[in-house]
């Protein structure tokens, strides 16, 4: 009953933004409930009522191209379009030291995050609050491989630039096709070539040589494999099998054939 409750509350949260004009291709895309979910919780929405469209009224700013922008408890939200999908802005204001931490996430018409960025630096409260941007003393980019959606490259960008691969466990990488800091924490580094990451997450000659295959990208049978993978992974722990399509588009596959 809860969950019926949550998602008729949330159809009606999108036709509230579709008659703000909020842009069309953020209201399609496949993470919007997620994007909407979050707003609930913001503002502690339980009945979207006049009341409570007001408050969103005045708190809520769309602008000219369909973009959605929020101020909220320290943090600013923006969620917005771009040539690929939608990227969304989340900037957190800590008032002790005037310090700054982004996270911007760039995701495809599937719902697929290709990049995940997080930025540091420092801005007054008065910039912060009037949506002034701030130059980044630290920046770490993540961004997806295309073909091989498990190969995440970690790119610091600074004074100098150092790129490196990481890898997840596919299931668990694959399971939102979203990478958070927690997730990216638990990744750690684990070298530049294949050999090293199968090396990272392997403890026998045999898992070692299985595991190289699931990821050579010149074998149809490793992304076949990878795919299976993911969807036992889903089947098992009853989890969401929300993206299984979008993961079978990229790869080129045929999902009924793969199951």
């Amino acid at each position: 009953m809860n969950e019926i409750y949550n998602i008729r509350k949330l159809e009606s949260l999108k036709e509230y933004l579709n008659q703000r004009m909020v842009s069309p291709r953020l209201l399609n895309n496949p993470r919007i409930y997620e994007i909407l979910d979050e707003i609930s919780d913001e503002f502690s929405l339980i009945f979207l009522d006049e009341e409570m469209k007001k408050i969103l009224d005045e708190q809520l700013l769309v602008e000219k191209d369909g973009t959605l922008r929020y101020l909220k408890d320290n943090k600013r939200v923006k969620i917005k379009r771009n040539p690929s999908g939608i990227e969304t802005i989340k900037e957190a204001f800590d008032k002790k030291d005037s310090s700054v931490i982004s996270e911007k996430r760039l995701f495809d018409n599937d719902g697929i995050e290709y990049l995940y960025e997080i930025r540091e630096g420092n801005l007054n409260w008065e910039d912060f609050e009037n949506n002034i941007d701030f130059i980044p003393s630290k920046k770490i980019r993540y961004t997806r491989d295309n073909t091989m959606l498990n190969f995440i490259t970690k790119e610091e960008v600074g004074k100098f630039v150092v790129k490196e691969h990481v890898i997840q466990q596919v299931p668990y990488m694959l399971q939102n096709l979203k990478l958070s800091r927690k997730d990216l924490l638990r990744i750690g580094n684990s070298g530049t070539k294949i050999d090293d990451l199968c090396g990272f997450l392997t403890n026998s000659q045999a898992e070692f040589d299985t595991l190289k295959e699931l990821f050579n990208e010149d074998k149809d049978k490793g992304q076949e494999e990878i795919f299976k993978t993911y969807c036992n992974y889903n089947k098992r722990f009853q989890l969401p099998t929300t993206y299984e399509n979008a993961v079978a588009k990229r790869l080129g596959i045929n999902i009924e054939m793969a199951r």
